[in-house]
């Protein structure tokens, strides 16, 4: 029984670090507006993406 209350504990704690995250990504978008999160969202996967397949090719070709 104290295992499920353990684990009921965390999944609050993490659901309300979440929440707080959610908050603070609403506060940023009324601040900087949301077309200009989307715009940096995008720029910043595409960053990701690039630098994935970067790390792909160094791992096909053996370059380290």
């Amino acid at each position: 029984m104290e295992f499920y209350k353990g684990k009921i504990k965390d999944m609050s704690d993490k659901t309300e670090m979440l929440q707080e995250k959610v908050d603070d990504l609403e506060r940023v978008k009324r601040y900087v507006g949301a077309e200009q999160i989307d715009t940096i969202i995008r720029k910043v996967k595409e960053q990701e993406r690039t630098e994935q397949q970067i790390r792909r090719y160094d791992r096909s070709y053996g370059v380290r």
